[in-house]
């Protein structure tokens, strides 16, 4: 957990800190200077809620729910499964 940075509890933070996480220890490895990681503080959460409906939120003020936000997300975790 980065105190520094505190982040929700999700895949994505730790996927996309992987990259700055290999180029430091490959630095450490080589005697060279490690560069700081800041992950991103504006996101959009999606929660599936079962029954093909979930809810989305961004910020402190954007809050909704349906049927369009689930294919949503369907969409966004296929596209990022199938890289893999």
């Amino acid at each position: 957990h980065n105190v520094d940075h505190p982040r929700p509890k999700a895949g994505v933070f730790a996927v996309r800190a992987g990259p700055p996480l290999l180029q430091n220890i490959l630095s450490c490895l080589l005697g060279k200077a490690l560069k700081p990681h800041k992950p991103q503080s504006n996101f959009l959460s999606l929660i599936s809620t079962g029954n093909r409906n979930a809810v989305a939120s961004k910020g402190k003020y954007l809050c909704l729910e349906g049927k369009y936000l689930w294919h949503l997300k369907d969409y966004i975790d296929r596209a990022f499964m199938d890289k893999f």
